[in-house]
């Protein structure tokens, strides 16, 4: 259970800006603090530590172990090494960003073709045997002979928006995630009473976990907190408050509507130089020659139905098939509530129709009386409409 109880009294933060918020987006900030516990307990404090791992659900290290903390160790965000440099805990720490994908190299490719098939179809994602690249954690577990019982204790954390793109599994439950608020829970966990430099950093990610929950009017009174002053009190963090909102919608979709069953995948992220915020609901089937039918809410606040086209191949005159097509069956199934728009010129997608949930533009905040639960209601009805137009591929002729 998190503590509710109010934050820490540190400074004046008028006069005085939170360091670790200002620099709450670069990973090394969070990673670089865990391993300062780390020399706390080269100090003969080993207890912050401990506390830290037991609240990530890790197993605890042995009292007495000697511990080097290495930060960027072999592409791992930090190590915990014991006197033989062996790993003992490795840590991947992610905040506005996603689990990526990495490179194989030369060794990397010996060891995959020399691994047994039964051990690649528990520890891995289904790779064939000609890869070129791999999820990090599983590029991770593959270098350091996870699946081959040599086990360290590892965490994949995530503190910020990139915890919306999409929810984090390990195949044999290698890795263990934590996110933000756990990892809050983690921390209220030790007692560092006059340590000022762990207690700045404590409030910073509190500061977070409270913005994420009041991110909507009449929830609490951080609500009432201007979007220009959050973005000044969080560094380089544009759009934070309109992504948190979606972010938490995306929450509520998944976990009380469970749209993931009819075949849609939610996922919160910003694109573009203008760092749109987007909620995308792409399916795993609509890469089609004649182009891919999608939809998602971006910064006009709005649902709308588009095409990609992935080829470009395509001709005009498909293009506009296949638009109009997608615009009669919107029609079909929404009637007067879907907007079309006119064709016009094509790039890469084009939006065959808007449909009105009742977001505000760029804010994203409820209109109309609404809720974040009636909002969200709102989008899983659309979407639970339109599931029949994404289940059908389209014909280029």
């Amino acid at each position: 259970m998190i503590n509710h109880s109010p934050l820490p009294q540190i400074t004046d933060r008028t006069s005085a800006p939170n360091f670790f918020r200002l620099n709450y987006n670069h990973g090394r900030t969070h990673s670089g603090m865990i391993a300062y516990l780390a020399e706390l307990w080269q100090a003969d404090n080993e207890a912050p530590l401990q506390s830290l791992i037991k609240g990530l659900g890790l197993a605890e290290i042995p009292s007495g172990t000697y511990l080097t903390p290495k930060l960027e160790y072999e592409n791992i965000d930090l190590a915990l090494l014991d006197e033989q440099d062996k790993p003992l805990f490795l840590l991947e720490m992610k905040v506005d960003d996603a689990e990526g994908w990495k490179k194989l190299g030369k060794q990397d490719l010996e060891k995959w073709k020399c691994m047994e098939s039964d051990v690649r179809a528990k520890y891995f994602s289904g790779y064939g045997d000609e890869i070129s690249h791999m999820r990090q954690t599983e590029l991770y577990t593959l270098r350091h002979k996870m699946a081959h019982g040599e086990n360290p204790r590892c965490a994949f954390i995530t503190l910020g928006t990139g915890e919306y793109e999409k929810d984090f599994d390990s195949c044999g439950k290698v890795w263990k995630h934590c996110g933000l608020e756990r990892f809050v829970e983690a921390t209220q966990s030790i007692e560092l009473p006059a340590d000022e430099l762990f207690k700045q950093w404590r409030w910073s990610l509190e500061k977070e976990l409270s913005l994420r929950k009041n991110c909507f009017p009449g929830e609490q009174a951080e609500a009432d907190t201007e979007e220009d002053e959050v973005e000044a009190d969080s560094g380089d963090r544009r759009g934070l408050l309109p992504l948190m909102r979606l972010g938490r919608i995306r929450r509520g979709l998944l976990d009380r509507h469970e749209v993931n069953k009819l075949g849609y995948r939610a996922s919160v992220y910003k694109y573009g130089a203008n760092a749109d915020t987007i909620m995308n609901f792409i399916q795993p089937t609509d890469q089609t020659p004649g182009g891919g039918r999608y939809c998602e809410i971006n910064s006009n606040g709005l649902l709308n139905f588009k095409l990609m086209f992935f080829w470009k191949e395509t001709s005009a005159e498909v293009k506009e098939k296949q638009l109009r097509l997608f615009q009669q069956e919107l029609t079909e199934t929404f009637g007067d509530a879907i907007k079309l728009k006119a064709s016009g010129k094509y790039r890469k997608s084009k939006t065959a129709g808007s449909l009105n949930v009742n977001l505000q533009a760029n804010d994203l905040l409820p209109s109309n009386g609404e809720n974040i639960h009636s909002i969200t209601q709102n989008i899983a009805t659309a979407l639970q409409s339109a599931q029949h137009l994404f289940k059908q591929t389209p014909t280029e002729a």
